[in-house]
């Protein structure tokens, strides 16, 4: 298996919260505690889905699912024009 279906739900989330401009654009920080929330609720969902499969398909889709992280993550390490929030 190539490892499609094993989390097409929290790549759709993962989408629309790209498309809506992610937790960063704007609202309230209830609003983006509950998308991060929300977000993290998806990734053991899908981290679940992935451990109940045979071993094979379970090192490949954990490989998909590395790559897209790492892709995220590639992505939102590029210096921003907006100012940064402090924590």
């Amino acid at each position: 298996m190539d490892g499609d279906g094993d989390g097409e739900a929290a790549a759709s989330a993962v989408a629309d919260e790209r498309s809506a401009g992610g937790p960063t654009a704007g609202g309230s920080r209830s609003d983006e505690s509950s998308q991060v929330a929300e977000a993290d609720d998806a990734l053991l969902s899908r981290l679940a889905l992935i451990g109940e499969r045979p071993l094979a398909d379970r090192a490949a889709a954990f490989r998909q699912l590395h790559d897209e992280l790492r892709s995220e993550l590639d992505a939102t390490d590029t210096p921003s024009t907006e100012p940064t929030r402090p924590a």
